[in-house]
């Protein structure tokens, strides 16, 4: 657990002037409090560590160790007439921010790839919320449910045979699931080798791709694909709607172009989705043209 008041304590240093800030419990040394390592004694000020303008080394060496010692001579003597100032130092103004003050305490961890896949601005939010809940396996799905003790009758919406529902089912191995994926893999060269769903995911995100815009395609298309099968899944199992996967396909190439417009300000017109993937396949080429005489 991260210890937040240590961070604190030492992302804040006290410039010493008047030595009106605490000698024992305020970071002016700029290694923490003095009270960390050393006794303290009661009563002790600046006032009285100062003597005709330079440290009293005396008085200093009654109640400090001599490292202690030797770092506090080295600091300017305080000064009358200027009060003491404290510095945030995480930010190079010196002011406090929450930002930084975040940065200081969160827990730093590896950088996941399909963390930064899914939590970007150009899909939305409600989306980066259902992906992160889709990989760490906490949807309401019966095969989840079954083992939180929910045990509920169960039966594969997109199936005719009596299929229970589980997740790998619902959004890689069932027949509407393939039929999905294998369309927007045929139609943008993607070979996908395993059948779960995060072997999917995978491959769709190490993909090469030819183009700054068919990156972002590649990108974005596997979270609104399992966006979409979910959706099409709540249809079905509270309304009663049949899933087609052309429907589903469609609506997938809609939200795809909407989330391109919007990325890279194009009005793309009513391109298919093959039209649509071969146009942005390849990179733009700008030409200047000048007058030769």
């Amino acid at each position: 657990m991260v210890n937040v008041s240590r961070h604190v304590e030492l992302s804040i240093l006290w410039l010493v002037n008047e030595g009106e800030c605490s000698f024992w419990y305020d970071n002016w040394l700029g290694s923490g409090a003095l009270f960390l390592r050393v006794a303290d004694t009661p009563h002790v000020s600046f006032a009285e560590l100062v003597c005709n303008g330079s440290w009293n080394i005396y008085r200093l060496t009654q109640i400090l160790p001599p490292e202690c010692v030797a770092n506090v001579v080295r600091l300017p003597v305080p000064r009358r007439g200027f009060p003491d100032e404290a510095v945030w130092m995480p930010t190079t103004s010196g002011k406090f921010s929450l930002a930084s003050a975040y940065q200081e305490v969160r827990q730093v961890r590896n950088n996941s790839m399909a963390f930064s896949r899914i939590w970007q601005s150009s899909i939305p939010l409600k989306i980066s919320f259902f992906m992160h809940r889709m990989l760490l396996r906490r949807l309401p799905l019966d095969d989840i449910l079954g083992r939180m003790g929910f045990q509920l009758p169960s039966k594969c919406f997109c199936c005719v045979p009596a299929t229970g529902e589980e997740l790998e089912h619902v959004f890689s191995t069932g027949q509407l699931a393939s039929q999905v994926w294998s369309y927007f893999q045929n139609m943008c060269g993607v070979v996908v080798q395993g059948s779960e769903v995060h072997a999917r995911l995978i491959t769709w995100w190490l993909s090469p791709a030819l183009s700054r815009q068919q990156r972002f395609v590649l990108d974005v298309l596997p979270s609104l694909i399992c966006w979409n099968i979910w959706k099409a899944r709540n249809r079905a199992v509270f309304d009663g709607i049949q899933p087609q996967d052309q429907g589903i396909c469609n609506m997938i190439a809609h939200d795809v172009k909407a989330a391109f417009e919007i990325r890279f300000q194009k009005e793309l017109g009513m391109l298919t989705f093959p039209q649509f993937y071969e146009k942005i396949s390849y990179p733009s080429y700008v030409y200047n043209i000048r007058v030769v005489r």
